[in-house]
């Protein structure tokens, strides 16, 4: 199973590398965005990099929102979305990692009805069950689909 982690690149960093080491030390293939070299300066490079994590989205099975998060991200929840309305191959999981009012959040009607699985332990401290539920809802899909 392939996941897509879509979060602030710079603000998330630790966040983003930790995410990343539990999902594939269980067996997950997962394409962060630091992954390439994503600082483009001009509009032509910011362009070739979006399509590069728009390529990444379609080979993937979860798009997993690391909260909060701003507009670049929305874009991309926004293209799983349209995935998920006609190709149906895609779930969408909210990882809440702290509480931000003033930030985009899980309330956005345009995001809420396509989420498929929420997870805000981690913003109660408590990150061995945000993981725990995590893996326990990837496994489950990952089983769903043999």
């Amino acid at each position: 199973m392939r996941i897509y982690i879509a979060s602030k690149y710079q603000k998330h960093i630790i966040i983003n590398r930790e995410i990343t080491d539990v999902l594939t030390k269980n067996g997950f293939e997962v394409f962060l965005q630091e992954s390439i070299n994503n600082n483009g300066i001009s509009i032509e490079q910011m362009k070739k990099v979006e399509l590069i994590y728009y390529k990444e989205i379609e080979k993937s099975d979860v798009l997993l929102v690391v909260s909060p998060y701003k507009r670049s991200v929305s874009a991309e929840i926004g293209y799983a979305i349209r995935k998920k309305l006609f190709e149906k191959q895609i779930k969408i999981i909210l990882f809440r990692i702290q509480d931000d009012e003033s930030e985009i959040e899980d309330s956005e009607a345009m995001i809420v009805p396509f989420l498929d699985y929420f997870i805000d332990d981690y913003i109660n401290g408590d990150k061995t069950v945000a993981y725990k539920k995590l893996l326990d809802y990837l496994f489950r899909l990952n089983n769903s689909k043999s």
